[in-house]
């Protein structure tokens, strides 16, 4: 098709209905928004695709290492010396998780729950705890 064949209206000026108010270009877009026949797929996928890794296991000399911090810090908890705890935190939604790190002073250290609290709060289980720098 070529230009010419549009000359004879190319000139009038845009329709707007007399019966109907103008809608606005956000309303318009909307009817032209894409339909999710599957809802919830994109999100299965974006879960499925999220990384996580798997918890490495500390060997025997490192466990050792873990427990003499916790033990100096159970005898020192009142001087409340500042720690440093790399721990291994699970996914809620799948099998593995991610290492984190948590920085403060130790509040207190609970033998028969097994968990090392810092004081603002943060409680991390023995068995989660990766790494202690004092």
């Amino acid at each position: 098709m070529s230009e010419r064949n549009y000359d004879d209206i190319i000139g009038l000026p845009h329709h707007r209905s007399e019966k109907r108010p103008h809608m606005a270009n956000s309303e318009r877009a909307a009817q032209f928004s894409p339909f999710a026949a599957l809802k919830g797929y994109d999100e299965e996928i974006g879960e499925a695709a999220r990384y996580v890794s798997s918890r490495d296991e500390p060997d025997e000399a490192h466990t050792a290492e873990i427990n003499d911090a916790l033990v100096y810090l159970k005898n020192n908890i009142a001087q409340r010396p500042s720690v440093t705890v790399v721990y291994f935190e699970e996914d809620e939604k799948k099998a593995g998780g991610r290492k984190k790190t948590a920085a403060g002073r130790a509040a207190a250290v609970d033998a028969f729950r097994q968990t090392l609290t810092l004081e603002d709060g943060t409680v991390l289980p023995f068995s989660c705890i990766l790494e202690i720098d004092l």
